[in-house]
């Protein structure tokens, strides 16, 4: 099988989520995440109330993120960002 049509194969068996329909799991009092897997990839949908401290930890592979709103401190070893 070519690479195009593995391609175009796996465009038709992609699904589509709604995160709103996905369980929320509580990870502490204010933090929620709702998760989409597969075998090599993972997305988190990260619901943090005002005020919420997550304390320090790591990823064992690379981690990314994006707010979609309000206002978040995000420290990464020395570094600091707000």
């Amino acid at each position: 099988m070519n690479t195009a049509t593995k391609n175009v194969l796996e465009a038709v068996n992609a699904k589509h989520y709604r995160w709103e329909d996905l369980p929320a799991e509580p990870l502490k009092e204010g933090l929620t995440r709702r998760l989409i897997t597969s075998e090599r990839m993972m997305i988190a949908h990260v619901h943090f109330k005002k005020g919420i401290d997550v304390p320090r930890h790591s990823h064992e592979n690379e981690a990314d993120h994006l707010h979609s709103r309000g206002l978040a401190q995000v420290s990464a070893g020395r570094r600091r960002r707000t």
